[in-house]
């Protein structure tokens, strides 16, 4: 999410941004962002959704560290009401950017959730691939049986088999 919510949401806005694993581990990154020859450095908190009962951990970190700055898919007016009387900035998948500081002021009114894009999943670490898995785990040679010998020993559909194996190739955990 995080990926998708700065690159696509600020470039359509022409803000330059560049997100940085966290050196600190209270923290999930920081970002810093240059918008016309200004350049500011922020800690983030990125949450899939943030709820009232996780406010307090994020006004301490927010005291701890400024400028602060939630990452989320979805914000409730509360919530962002909230974070903003804590002059803590955030951002929404939706487009919905909010952050106020002493040196810049940025506000955008997201209107769509074309930002979220779902991540391509395969069929390796399904219930049925994980018995298969588990089987070649347990005996490295029935790697080499046939589809159907393997979807008898794991105990799964025959039609799973191929998907499972070519999920596992394209992630990269097996050469066939």
């Amino acid at each position: 999410m995080t990926y998708t919510v700065i690159n696509e949401i600020l470039k359509e806005h022409k803000i330059n941004a560049k997100w940085e694993k966290p050196t600190i581990p209270e923290i999930d990154g920081t970002l810093n962002i240059d918008y016309n020859g200004y350049n500011e450095r922020f800690y983030d908190e990125i949450k899939k959704e943030l709820r009232e009962f996780q406010l307090n951990r994020v006004f301490e970190l927010a005291d701890k560290y400024k400028p602060f700055l939630v990452i989320s898919e979805n914000l409730f007016p509360r919530i962002k009401k909230a974070l903003a009387e804590h002059e803590i900035g955030y951002k929404e998948a939706n487009g919905t950017i909010n952050i106020e500081t002493r040196n810049s002021l940025l506000k955008v009114e997201g209107k769509n959730k074309n930002y979220i894009k779902p991540e391509k999943q395969g069929r390796a670490f399904t219930k049925a691939g994980l018995k298969a898995i588990y089987l070649f785990l347990t005996n490295e040679n029935n790697i080499n049986d046939t589809y159907r010998e393997i979807a008898n020993n794991a105990n799964i559909a025959i039609g799973n088999i191929k998907l499972i194996r070519e999920g596992l190739i394209e992630e990269g955990f097996a050469l066939w």
